[in-house]
């Protein structure tokens, strides 16, 4: 494959924290795992990724993981106001 070549992504229709939602993600490396599959991520080891993806271990929020949920949506709107961009949550999925 030629690494100039941009891949339009596929749009997945996943409403974001619904359980088919959760089910995709379980299924899938996404980007905010990479760190992770890297061993580069300060909160979690290739290992425990490997552990919640198999099913041996099931993820658990913290108190900043369930505050970053949360204030997610007013962080949107506040940067949409300041932006003029519209950011709406998304689920992408790309042939590698």
């Amino acid at each position: 494959m030629n690494t100039n070549t941009f891949v339009s992504p596929t749009f997945i229709n996943l409403p974001q924290g619904s359980p088919e939602w959760l089910a995709y993600r379980l299924a899938k490396r996404n980007a905010s795992e990479s760190a992770a599959v890297l061993g580069l991520s300060p909160w979690m080891t290739p290992y425990q990724l490997w552990l919640i993806k198999t099913g041996r271990h099931q993820s658990v929020a913290t108190a900043a993981m369930q505050r970053g949920t949360d204030l997610e949506p007013l962080a949107r709107r506040v940067y949409e106001e300041q932006t003029g961009l519209v950011m709406q949550p998304l689920v992408l999925e790309a042939e590698a």
